[in-house]
């Protein structure tokens, strides 16, 4: 995909490049010297305050869920830095092969000249950030279409999370807003044909 990515910015020649998590765009645009602004979430930072846990697929999921956050956050940095370590290896070989400067982790590969975190901060909190990465808050798509069904049905004394899946979201990577951390929350999920 890079060398593709790399011959259709040569071709047009962007005075920008504004990439939403696609893994090689970064390192495309700046092979060709082109400055990005990156958009994606708060779990893909160095600087996220609590700590991440697996996917619902990895086998030890159902055990980690009932796991106390405070043996979380001691247990799971160390698996987390050597599975990181592994996937960062080959954007540093990408990197190598296109003489580009190493960056220091995976999560700082998708990291563009500007990175805007579209995360409501209570979701995704970040230590302190530096100054081209902001936080700036969920994008939102108004639609013409009437929610009031939807609206109607809200706990309006919660705060709520609209999922939007596109048309290739796979619902079951959703599991973890089961967990009880999640229950404060509304929760509403879009996409294409989301049950099959």
């Amino acid at each position: 995909v890079t060398e593709e990515q790399i011959a259709l910015i040569e071709k047009i020649k962007p005075d920008y490049i504004v990439n939403d998590m696609s893994f090689t765009g970064i390192i495309a645009a700046e092979k060709c010297d082109i400055p990005t602004i990156a958009i994606h979430n708060g779990m893909f930072t160095d600087y996220l305050k609590w700590q991440r846990n697996p996917p619902s697929s990895h086998p030890l999921f159902p055990v980690l869920k009932k796991t106390p956050q405070w043996i979380k956050k001691i247990v799971l940095p160390i698996p987390e830095k050597f599975y990181l370590h592994a996937l960062h290896k080959a954007f540093c070989d990408l990197r190598k092969h296109f003489k580009l400067p190493l960056r220091k982790s995976y999560y700082d590969e998708f990291n563009g000249d500007y990175t805007l975190i579209c995360d409501d901060k209570d979701l995704a909190p970040q230590k302190k950030l530096p100054h081209n990465i902001m936080h700036i808050g969920p994008l939102y798509h108004v639609s013409a279409l009437q929610e009031n069904d939807i609206i109607k049905k809200l706990d309006k004394d919660k705060k709520t999370i609209l999922v939007s899946l596109g048309g290739t979201g796979d619902i079951t990577r959703l599991e973890c807003l089961n967990d009880n951390m999640f229950s404060i929350y509304n929760i509403i999920i879009t996409g294409k044909n989301i049950f099959g």
